[in-house]
């Protein structure tokens, strides 16, 4: 799973095990409680296929995650969960409000999981690439985005992962009140740590879906720029799933491990083996998962001040600089970790259990506004 894809996942998981009554629909899934997943979609298809996909939506003039993500089965999935009983539909992503459509049909509770601000993540995405289809679905996105958030009828819910966000989509909305869910973590303090007063080199740990762009590019971000100054000093495990050619090109040419597609036993044992987590991204919105999972099993982290973006603060064994000089002393001065040190990062992180959070955001659900207006709900989808 992807950090989109873990947020909603343990969320959910952690409301149904807190005593809601619930269905997941994912992206080929549908869960009901927290029984088996149901498949009602193949789990792989042309829309998985992103040249395919990018120049489909190019030609449609639709927004690419639309297009990539809500199959036809999907809304066949909701438009039978709409002939059942719901108090609240908690909505992914404002690029999935059609999908929502139909159980809207009758008074419900409507709660969008923003994840983060969409213009910026795009303006993001589209500055750090040439290819002009790109950058093309970015503008479209953009318009996508900002007509779902205007379209939304009032009473809706917005939650965002920082205050950042926050501010940023209340100069859409004035209207609609946000709230805030950060980002989480499981805390689970691994059970052994490397040896930090070796005189070999610090071990480095980055874990990302490697698809995703913007983690591709924080690789060469980190090969760029950081790795230069470093390369002496450390050596670097790239951790995650269904890395592409351009990934394991980019580990053979500076001899950094790859580990593809690994169990979470595996992973474990990579955090254990690690001196530092990094984060080394250009840019960035919303916050990052990684570094919050780096914290929950007591590993420090060396990141970019984007790599922290909506952070407002973060312990002492993590430092957010964007000068390769700095990480390199700071892998120097670590010469030990101390016991104090480690209960001040799983502390921090602590704070942003999954469990912790989804009993916030069913508060939040629950005390939701019940909209009544169902004929204003399917205009606004609809043009959405």
């Amino acid at each position: 799973m992807d950090g989109a894809d873990k947020r909603a996942w343990h969320l959910y998981e952690e409301m149904i095990r807190g005593g809601a009554l619930g269905s997941f629909i994912g992206h080929t899934v549908v869960v009901r409680g927290l029984g088996s997943p149901q498949a009602h979609s193949p789990p792989h298809s042309w829309r998985d296929q992103k040249p395919i996909a990018a120049l489909a939506a190019c030609f449609a003039r639709r927004d690419y995650r639309q297009l990539k993500h809500l199959l036809p089965a999907a809304r066949r999935v909701v438009t039978g969960a709409a002939r059942e009983s719901y108090d609240a539909v908690l909505v992914c992503f404002l690029f999935a409000m059609p999908l929502a459509r139909p159980l809207l049909a009758r008074p419900i509770r409507l709660v969008v999981d923003t994840h983060n601000y969409d213009a910026a993540w795009y303006a993001s995405l589209a500055s750090s690439s040439r290819n002009l289809i790109l950058r093309h679905l970015c503008r479209i996105g953009t318009r996508y985005s900002e007509r779902a958030l205007i379209r939304l009828p009032p009473g809706t819910v917005l939650v965002h992962v920082s205050e950042a966000d926050a501010n940023l989509y209340r100069q859409h909305r004035p209207d609609l009140d946000p709230v805030i869910v950060e980002n989480g973590t499981t805390v689970c303090p691994r059970r052994h740590c490397p040896d930090y007063g070796t005189l070999g080199k610090k071990a480095l740990i980055f874990v990302g879906s490697l698809s995703a762009k913007m983690n591709q590019d924080a690789l060469q971000y980190f090969a760029s720029r950081f790795w230069p100054v470093l390369r002496e000093k450390a050596a670097l495990s790239v951790v995650g799933s269904n890395p592409p050619v351009s990934v394991d090109r980019l580990c053979r040419a500076h001899g950094w491990g790859l580990h593809a597609n690994v169990t979470q036993e595996q992973l474990e044992r990579l955090y254990e083996q690690a001196h530092f987590a990094v984060l080394p991204f250009g840019y960035g919105e919303g916050s990052k998962l990684k570094f919050l999972e780096a914290c929950g099993r007591g590993v420090p982290v060396l990141a970019t001040k984007a790599g922290l973006c909506g952070m407002g603060q973060f312990p002492e064994l993590a430092t957010a600089n964007d000068n390769p000089e700095i990480w390199e002393r700071r892998l120097e001065a670590q010469a030990e970790l101390h016991p104090e040190q480690v209960r001040q990062l799983v502390s921090f992180a602590a704070q942003f259990s999954w469990e912790n959070l989804a009993r916030k955001l069913l508060h939040i659900i629950e005390s939701a506004p019940l909209l009544h207006e169902s004929s204003h709900l399917h205009e606004s989808i609809r043009h959405g």
